[in-house]
């Protein structure tokens, strides 16, 4: 990811410029290699926490995604209160910076992902909504298979 970094920090611009418009609650910001998350809708200090994150190593991107994904399926305000403040729905939108290659590089990982999606779906209640998007930066073959 370190030669696509210029790029992902512009992709992660417009991404964030666009949920700053249409999204209340801001943007959830998780790396795969780095500790320190972002939340917010202040665009400038989330690009200022990406641009500190060392793009290089290797990662388990399945780690991360349960993680973020178990979040979502959770409401973050209880049921009891998001009748009181007319809540109906909540959605999740997550979109995945990746070269698509993760854990080592003959493995990509990606196996298991399609069956955490789905097994969060179903956690889901009819109110939430979840869609997650996978942005690929280069052509490396393993990261395209």
């Amino acid at each position: 990811m370190k030669t696509h970094r210029d790029h992902v920090i512009r992709t992660f611009e417009a991404l964030a410029y666009l949920a700053k418009r249409f999204d209340p609650d801001g943007i959830g910001l998780f790396f795969t290699n780095h500790r320190e998350e972002g939340h917010g809708r202040d665009r400038d200090k989330l690009v200022q926490l990406l641009k500190k994150v060392d793009f290089s190593g290797q990662c388990s991107m399945d780690i991360m995604l349960t993680s973020i994904l178990e979040q979502s399926s959770e409401s973050r305000l209880s049921t009891r209160i998001r009748r009181a403040v007319g809540i109906k729905k909540w959605r999740v939108s997550s979109y995945v910076l990746t070269n698509g290659i993760w854990n080592n590089p003959y493995d990509s990982g990606a196996g298991d992902i399609p069956q955490l999606i789905k097994r969060t779906v179903e956690r889901m209640d009819g109110r939430a909504k979840l869609g997650t998007q996978f942005i690929q930066f280069g052509s490396d073959p393993i990261g395209i298979e």
